[in-house]
């Protein structure tokens, strides 16, 4: 004779699921029983840098005050970037990029050359620090993240670099932001350039000199190779808190 498997009860299955309720109170009550145990651990703070490494913060401020100056200098040389493009003018000392070609307005936008000059004080401080002057500690430089705005009277730069320090088994981290202003002419000179193009494309056969010789500023015209032309726009340090600066960009005319 077969015998019937019985049925399993209302009361069986209640039974199979508190159980699983009981393992999984259990489970939680332990993870939290952990997480008191060792939350000083996760929550340690960080290890005081070694008094070696104390003036990193500094060389970082300083490092991004020199790249600002020499990245808004080098987008001024070169018409607005600091890689200029394929067809840019290849002179001694840098390019000049076109500002008009044949017509059109190639000249980079603000934003543009506010990431220009974001992308070289980001790759530029990577090279700040000497790793030698730090010996017996390991330097692990995270990847910079450099903001740059054109204001009227300046060009401001803010960075977050993360840096992780080792020693002895020990790690600190140096998570600070920096912030500096170099204080010119950037964003006046954009204007007049753009002036200056836009002027150039409702007659191309006309320079207006009369528009030229009213501006605050000396402005220079020199003949290139075929219809190429090229402006310089420069003004002088008249005080402690302007320095004097260029912009130039070239022309082709058709």
């Amino acid at each position: 004779m077969i015998k019937q498997k019985p049925k399993m009860t209302n009361k069986a299955n209640k039974r199979g699921q508190i159980t699983i309720f009981i393992i999984i109170a259990l489970a939680l009550v332990s993870a939290i029983s952990l997480f008191f145990i060792f939350r000083e651990r996760i929550f340690a703070p960080t290890e005081p840098l070694p008094p070696e490494a104390r003036e990193i913060p500094k060389a970082i401020q300083e490092c991004l005050e020199f790249n600002l100056v020499e990245g808004t200098i080098l987008v001024g040389l070169q018409g607005g970037y600091t890689i200029p493009p394929d067809n840019a003018i290849e002179t001694n000392f840098s390019y000049i990029s076109y500002g008009y070609y044949l017509g059109k307005n190639t000249l980079p936008l603000k934003e543009a050359i506010e990431k220009e000059i974001s992308f070289y004080l980001e790759n530029a401080m990577l090279f700040c620090i000497n790793l030698d002057q730090f010996p017996g500690i390991e330097i692990e430089l995270k990847n910079p993240k450099a903001n740059t705005k054109i204001s009227p009277n300046s060009v401001k730069a803010s960075l977050n670099f993360p840096i992780v320090l080792t020693k002895e088994n020990s790690s600190s981290i140096i998570d600070e932001k920096y912030s500096t202003e170099y204080k010119v002419r950037l964003y006046e000179f954009y204007n007049i350039s753009q002036e200056i193009i836009s002027k150039e494309i409702q007659n191309p056969e006309l320079i207006e000199i009369s528009y030229l010789t009213n501006l605050n500023y000396d402005v220079s015209i020199l003949p290139y190779e075929g219809n190429t032309i090229v402006y310089t726009i420069t003004n002088i340090k008249i005080n402690e808190t302007e320095n004097e600066y260029t912009f130039r960009f070239a022309n082709k005319l058709r």
